[in-house]
């Protein structure tokens, strides 16, 4: 009697898999996060780096480098590698992702070179896109591909976008505040706006000049912004704030309340609320129909802000999810998609936008 073969129901694993790591980046204009598949998230800090500036080469990164903010030597400077989603400094970026590429080479050790995943705000053009591209393979990438990071983060929910059914998801970060409606495994609509986090601390540094007659640095507001966001901490609550005195020039310590630092906040939170109104306001009637069921996804560093999401689900009529962890949606998506890079091939910049080779042609 012959015998039947069973079949291997173990799905097969790509060769080149095995020789080389995939990384996937959420490469964000306030903080950069990076996971290594099967070791987790390697960094999670502020993307600054300090770089000397007579052999331009960095010397430290991340919290570190945001630390030092105001308060480096004359040889030195910190540098932003990203701005509103954009490289502001292409080979400070080499450097920095380079960085990451031998910390996961040394985690897990490897015979080919990474494949390599990055998030990038919804509204960047095409050659900004393939800038970052052309940073992370020179930083030692085999291959690179650039995925929106509302899309990212909607697959790093395991939200089913594959169905009909549309999803939106709100992205507030640091340097831009996305919003894209995604069914049917494609976008259906996407809006972006440079106003997010960085915003906020300009506005808290220059209402504390104004209203507090105290001069603080952009780095003392982000600790004011992230100290009331992160902790949830209670309106009444008092802040001890070092800065310089406007009138006489010299130091001076004062007392601020959280109420105070929402009511310096009010006016960009505003501008977020009424973009992604606006944006909502413009969908198809079936799109959105499909959000009173689904609703909406609230990810990145704003959905921290403390009564935010309930204020915009008020406005827009949708309810609002925040997830557990609303800051490392995105990367956790950019990992998904580095382990099946053929699956997600359809949301990669260059499909969703064209080919850049082609552009570049007709441009030139």
């Amino acid at each position: 009697m012959a015998k039947k073969l069973r079949k291997n129901t173990k799905p097969k694993k790509n060769f080149f898999s095995l020789l080389s790591n995939k990384i996937g980046i959420d490469f964000g204009t306030a903080t950069t996060c990076v996971y290594l598949d099967g070791k987790g998230i390697i960094f999670s800090e502020p993307s600054y780096v300090i770089l000397n500036k007579k052999t331009k080469i960095i010397e430290i990164i991340g919290r570190k480098a945001h630390e030092m903010l105001g308060r480096t030597p004359e040889h030195l400077e910190v540098v932003h590698p990203m701005k509103n989603g954009v490289i502001a400094d292409f080979e400070v970026s080499e450097q920095f992702i380079k960085n990451f590429l031998n910390k996961a080479e040394e985690i897990s050790p490897k015979i080919l070179s990474p494949v390599v995943v990055v998030g990038v705000p919804s509204d960047i053009g095409i050659m900004d896109a393939e800038s970052v591209k052309d940073a992370v393979m020179n930083a030692g990438a085999r291959e690179v591909y650039i995925v929106y990071e509302p899309i990212a983060a909607a697959l790093g929910l395991e939200l089913p976008i594959e169905k009909e059914r549309a999803h939106m998801i709100v992205d507030i970060g640091g340097g831009t505040s996305d919003t894209v409606v995604l069914a049917s495994n494609g976008i259906v609509a996407s809006s972006s706006l440079t106003v997010a986090g960085d915003k906020c601390n300009e506005y808290i540094q220059k209402k504390m000049k104004t209203e507090k007659n105290i001069n603080i640095g952009l780095r003392t507001a982000e600790i004011l912004k992230v100290s009331v966001f992160s902790e949830q901490k209670d309106t009444k609550t008092k802040f001890r704030v070092h800065g310089i005195d406007t009138s006489s020039g010299l130091p001076i310590s004062i007392l601020v309340e959280s109420k105070d630092i929402f009511s310096f906040i009010e006016k960009p939170l505003k501008d977020i609320i009424i973009s992604v109104k606006e944006f909502v306001k413009q969908l198809p009637t079936e799109i959105a129909g499909d959000l009173v069921l689904s609703g909406t996804y609230l990810v990145g560093g704003g959905a921290l802000i403390p009564g935010f999401a309930k204020k915009l689900s008020d406005v827009i009529g949708i309810n609002i999810t925040v997830p557990e962890n609303p800051i490392k949606a995105v990367v956790e998506g950019t990992i998904k998609i580095a382990r099946n890079p053929k699956k997600y091939s359809h949301f990669f910049v260059e499909e969703v936008t064209g080919n850049w080779k082609k552009i570049e042609e007709e441009e030139v």
